[in-house]
């Protein structure tokens, strides 16, 4: 049979296949950036907290059994009452107890806690329940001072008759030694008389408060569970605020100052210490990551943070208190340590051979993509604070001089314990890249500005910063090859060539995998050389729209106007 076919002109045939609709394959839709970030938040809460608990089983029984029995009271982790206890225990013995590793090195016990909690925590209650005890024994100490004070207005007229007679039988007769003894008590009125009550706790945190109260007392403690300390410092750069971190790192290292006191006295103040303990929300740390000028103080790296975990939902109801035993028994023990005898604890020789091994373990991590080079300025210290630790332990267990190998094994694991936690919080403050230089700071705080950029975007932020290209390029591999950023990939499409784009990686990637992945810098390269290629696009097109012309390669010459 033939089969008609309709006339063309010869270069295509028409079929009825040709005239049938046809079926539109659906692509998949792409995951919007909504979507995307918000699969990233739901895998974060789903995923378990990667900071460690507390190691309780390294501290005395004493102390374990409140901070056990406080966390079930406020069904909050034992990180915080923990904390609190040994920051607690700190302020007792600062300024009379110090700890010696060897010769040379020697160590205060004050020290500096900062805890951040969420809203809703009752860390606020566990921190003031701790400071209790010191608080009843500085009351006790105030009125034990006001009783004194009157005591020496009632005798006084007495005391200065006494003097009168003495300093004129002394002048008629001559008698050396008679002067002698009447000066040494006028000494003694004078003493008395301007002798201020002790102090052990600051109500005011400020430069001038602080200042005054270690001219009076030598020591105080600044506890503050509305976070003073933290709002402080997150306030904008001023001469107040350059005083109070000035104090604050003098009297963490117990230095020597001269201090002004009311009317025009000074006071020659010997080893001054101050006990810390604050806690702090995550809009403190954001405002404090927010400040430029933040780093060059030594303040902030000084304090051992703690980032518990939260288990809201969780909680149980109408939980059971702090057994009157272990209160008594917690209150008991901080008063004891508290009225201990001023002295300098030493090492044991097996205990002086581990703290050695734990010294080399920290320093050999300090270095290139090491595990603790982002936070070197806070790891240089961990030893000294470990050895502070270990001398409280040690308080609260012996009253002999000598620190076993087991109470310093107890304290480098509550060191451990405290490392994620520093390099988390510390990442939150902005202060977690102490090995990078200026110009991949600067490209890591728009990072964390923006979580997800290209090196397009990053040049044009960035051009009075870096403005050659070659300080891009060399910060964006510097900071892929140290593991703050990572490369996204980009499909290719239409028009001008898309950018490299570069995501914040986690604190997680940053302390370890970067230090475990080897050293194969090929795809660091590429991502030099795209990134260079992007960023010379996007300087020439900024320099050609500063100076009025059009980039090259897009003409947009004007049609010449029509004369009418």
């Amino acid at each position: 049979m033939t089969t008609l076919v309709a006339p063309t002109n010869g270069h295509a045939r028409i079929h009825d296949a040709d005239f049938e609709p046809k079926r539109k394959t659906k692509q998949p839709a792409k995951p919007t950036r909504f979507e995307t970030l918000l699969d990233e938040i739901e895998a974060q809460a789903a995923a378990p907290s990667e900071l460690p608990s507390f190691p309780v089983e390294s501290l005395p029984p004493a102390l374990r059994d409140w901070v056990e029995a406080e966390a079930r009271r406020t069904q909050a982790a034992s990180d915080v009452a923990a904390m609190s206890a040994i920051a607690l225990s700190s302020a007792a013995l600062a300024r009379k107890v110090w700890i010696e590793a060897r010769p040379g090195f020697r160590e205060p016990l004050n020290l500096y806690v900062g805890l951040k909690l969420e809203a809703g925590e009752r860390g606020a209650d566990t921190l003031e329940r701790a400071a209790r005890p010191l608080r009843e024994l500085e009351f006790e100490e105030l009125d034990q001072a006001e009783v004194d004070a009157a005591t020496v207005e009632i005798y006084r007229p007495t005391w200065e008759a006494d003097l009168r007679k003495i300093d004129a039988r002394g002048l008629a007769v001559g008698d050396a030694g008679k002067l002698e003894q009447v000066a040494k008590m006028h000494v003694e009125l004078a003493r008395d008389l301007a002798k201020s009550p002790p102090r052990r706790f600051a109500e005011e945190i400020s430069a001038r408060s602080l200042h005054r109260e270690l001219g009076l007392h030598g020591r105080i403690a600044c506890i503050s569970s509305s976070g003073e300390v933290f709002r402080q410092l997150a306030m904008r750069n001023s001469a107040a605020k350059d005083r109070l971190s000035d104090l604050l790192e003098r009297g963490h290292a117990a230095r020597d100052f001269v201090a002004e006191l009311p009317k025009g006295r000074l006071a020659a103040v010997r080893h001054a210490t101050v006990t810390c303990a604050s806690i702090f929300d995550e809009s403190t740390a954001a405002a404090i990551a927010a400040q430029r000028n933040g780093r060059g103080r030594g303040l902030l790296s000084s304090f051992l943070f703690a980032a518990p975990r939260t288990d809201f939902g969780k909680r149980e109801i109408a939980p059971p208190g702090v057994a009157n035993d272990i209160a008594a028994a917690y209150r008991d023990g901080l008063r004891g340590i508290a009225a201990r005898q001023a002295g300098c604890l030493i090492l044991a020789p097996e205990a002086e051979q581990l703290f050695r091994e734990w010294e080399t373990e920290i320093e050999s991590q300090l270095g290139h993509r090491g595990r603790l080079a982002p936070i070197r300025s806070w790891a240089t210290k961990l030893a000294a604070a470990t050895l502070r630790i270990a001398g409280i332990l040690h308080a609260w267990t012996n009253s002999a001089g000598i620190v076993s190998r087991d109470t310093l094994a107890a304290a480098i694991a509550i060191g451990r314990y405290l490392v994620p936690h520093a390099a988390h919080l510390l990442e939150k403050l902005g202060l977690a890249d102490d090995d990078c230089d200026l110009a991949e700071r600067t490209v890591l705080r728009y990072a964390r500005a923006t979580r997800e950029f290209s090196a397009r975007d990053a040049q044009q932020h960035l051009r009075r910063t870096l403005f050659h290209p070659s300080m891009l390029d060399r910060a964006l591999v510097g900071l892929v090859h140290r593991g703050y950023l990572r490369p996204i990939d980009v499909t290719a499409g239409r028009g001008r060539p898309s950018s490299m784009q570069f995501a914040l990686a986690s604190r997680g990637a940053c302390v370890t995998v970067a230090s475990a992945q080897s050293d194969d810098m090929h795809d660091v390269m590429h991502v030099a050389d795209t990134a260079t290629e992007c960023s010379q696009n996007s300087v020439a097109e900024s320099r050609a729209d500063s100076n009025g012309h059009a980039p090259q390669g897009k003409s947009r010459r004007r049609r010449p106007r029509r004369a009418r």
